[in-house]
């Protein structure tokens, strides 16, 4: 009986020291602040202010020029709920490429716009 119970306590005290090693180990989180100010967007992201029901808000978004002499289309690339202009990424990066400007905007309540 006596050596279960040493056996035990050598079991919890192993892993108490894992978990603390863990967590000394784990790397700092850093926060995201309410506009998403430490996520960097794949393009420079740029401010519309608006006036919703007599409140200012500001609503992000992404304005990227075609990387050739443009084709004379411009894409509007809207996301759904839970998600930000950033989603984006790839899909304006290849309109980009085919001449299209694109705008990306984020919802009011998404990514980096205000709400």
């Amino acid at each position: 009986m006596r050596f279960k119970l040493v056996r035990c306590c050598v079991f919890v005290l192993a892993a108490v020291a894992l978990i603390g090693h863990a967590a000394a180990q784990a790397p700092a989180l850093k926060p995201l602040g309410i506009g998403l100010e430490a996520i960097d967007y794949p393009y420079p992201v740029h401010f519309f202010d608006i006036t919703v029901e007599n409140q200012l808000v500001r609503m992000a978004y992404m304005d990227v020029a075609p990387n050739a002499p443009a084709n004379g289309q411009t894409v509007v690339l809207f996301h759904g709920k839970s998600f930000s202009g950033d989603y984006w990424a790839r899909t304006i990066a290849t309109l980009a490429g085919k001449r299209s400007h694109v705008v990306a905007p984020d919802q009011l309540g998404f990514g980096k716009s205000d709400l």
